[in-house]
């Protein structure tokens, strides 16, 4: 996954953070560490677009009892 799709996706997300950290790391860092930091990257939005889903999921079965 590119800079920019990473970038997009948390833009979607409302993780604008993730966009300022990733900006922040391609600025700061070597190629490898990069490579490294963007896929923890990815991780952590997975997993927090994930919880969202959940969460919401969660919140249309209470809504329903």
């Amino acid at each position: 996954m590119t800079y920019q799709i990473i970038f997009q996706k948390a833009q979607e997300y409302g993780l604008f953070f993730c966009g300022i950290l990733l900006k922040t790391i391609h600025a700061s860092f070597d190629l490898r560490t990069v490579s490294f930091l963007e896929q923890l990257l990815i991780v952590m939005l997975h997993q927090q677009v994930t919880f969202k889903q959940k969460r919401d999921i969660n919140r249309h079965d209470s809504v329903r009892i």
